[in-house]
């Protein structure tokens, strides 16, 4: 099995980037894993959030990447950038693997 991260515009924290090539290094170890950036779309300011989502979509699959998932999900309530969520995606599959493999999580 590979697991294929598709996002949207590249990460331009440095600091988050460093932090996403850790989790991704890790994940190495557990399976195939893969982060796709996506150029971002441009214009956007003239874009109501739907069609946004909807070019965004086009980029992905040119169809709506919404009818073709077969769920979705919400990690919090609270806002966050694009960016930190890449992050906090690579490290909560990394932790799923230590979990599903029974070993100790390494913090840092």
């Amino acid at each position: 099995m590979k697991i294929k991260l598709l996002v949207i515009g590249k990460t331009d924290d440095k600091n988050l980037v460093q932090l996403i090539e850790n989790y991704q290094k890790r994940l190495q170890h557990y399976i195939g894993f893969q982060l796709e950036v996506i150029l971002d779309i441009k214009n956007v300011k003239n874009l109501s959030e739907i069609q946004q989502k909807e070019k965004e979509g086009e980029l992905i699959l040119s169809e709506t990447v919404y009818k073709k998932a077969m769920g979705k999900i919400s990690l919090s309530k609270m806002t966050f950038s694009h960016q930190m969520i890449r992050l906090f995606i690579v490290e909560q599959l990394y932790r799923g693997f230590t979990i599903l493999k029974n070993e100790p999580y390494h913090h840092e």
